[in-house]
C-alpha cells in the first residue's frame, strides 16, 4: 500500500494527492500539521518535510522525501497515465518546466503561508498589507503566465497533459483556497483551471480543509 503523509497546505503534497489519482493507484493519506510536525511524521523524515511517499510493495518498503522523486518512481511503477508524455526533449521540457515552477512559486507561497496561515491560525495580528499587495500582484501575474501558455493547447506544454499541469494546477487551487485569484479577469485559465477541476483525481484535494480557515465558496464548485 502506498502512504503519502502530507499538508493540506503544500502544493507538492497536493500534486502528489492529484498524480497518485490520475495514475489509479490506491493509496492512504497521512496529514501533517501546517506548522510543525507530529512523531508520525517525525519518525518517517527528521526534517518534518512534506509530500512523503512511502510504498511496501518492495522487501523493507521505499521511502521517498522529495516530491519530484516520488512522481518520477509513480511513473516508473505505474506508467500510465504519463506525466512525462512525448519523446526525450519533451520529457525534459517537462521536468525543466516543473522545477522552474516549484522554484518561482516559492516566494509566493513563503509570503501566503507567513503573512495569512500562520497569522489566522496563530492570531498573530492582521497581514501585511504591502506584502498582500505583492502576494495579489504575484498571484495576477501567475495567472497570466498559465493562460498564455494554455491559450491554445489547453495544457501547459505541447498540447498533452504531464504533470506540468499538475503542479500549476496545485498551485493555483491553494492560491484559490486563500481567494487570492480574480478568475473574471482572465478567460483563459479559468477555463485551465475549470476543465482539470471536473477530474475526480483533481477534485479530491478540494475536500480538504484546515480548520480555522474556510475557503471561498466557490472554490469546491465545479462552475464557478
Amino acid at each position: 500500500m502506498i502512504k503519502i503523509y502530507f499538508r493540506n497546505f503544500d502544493p507538492l503534497s497536493r500534486a502528489l494527492i492529484i498524480g497518485l489519482g490520475e495514475k489509479r493507484a490506491a493509496f492512504h493519506k497521512i496529514e501533517a500539521p501546517v506548522f510543525g510536525a507530529d512523531v508520525d511524521l517525525l519518525n518517517i523524515d527528521p526534517q518534518g518535510r512534506t509530500p512523503i511517499l512511502t510504498d511496501d510493495m518492495w522487501g523493507n518498503g521505499a521511502i521517498i522525501r522529495e516530491a519530484m522523486p516520488a512522481f518520477e518512481y509513480l511513473e516508473d511503477t505505474i506508467p500510465s497515465p504519463h506525466f512525462f508524455p512525448g519523446g526525450p526533449m519533451e520529457r525534459a521540457n517537462v521536468r525543466v518546466f516543473c522545477a522552474e515552477a516549484i522554484r518561482d512559486f516559492a516566494p509566493l507561497y513563503q509570503t501566503l503561508m507567513e503573512e495569512k496561515a500562520h497569522k489566522i491560525l496563530n492570531r498573530a495580528g492582521s497581514p501585511d498589507m504591502q506584502k498582500m499587495r505583492h502576494l495579489r500582484d504575484g498571484a495576477r501575474e501567475f495567472l497570466e503566465v498559465t493562460a498564455a501558455r494554455t491559450a491554445k493547447g489547453g495544457f501547459m506544454i505541447g498540447g498533452k497533459f504531464s504533470l506540468a499541469d499538475i503542479i500549476i494546477w496545485a498551485q493555483l487551487s491553494l492560491l484559490d483556497y486563500f481567494d487570492l485569484v480574480s478568475w473574471d479577469l482572465n478567460y483563459e485559465a479559468k477555463q485551465f483551471y475549470s476543465g482539470l477541476k471536473q477530474r475526480p483525481a483533481f477534485r479530491a484535494v478540494l475536500v480538504d480543509t484546515v480548520a480555522g480557515i474556510v475557503p471561498p465558496p466557490h472554490y469546491r464548485n465545479l462552475d464557478f
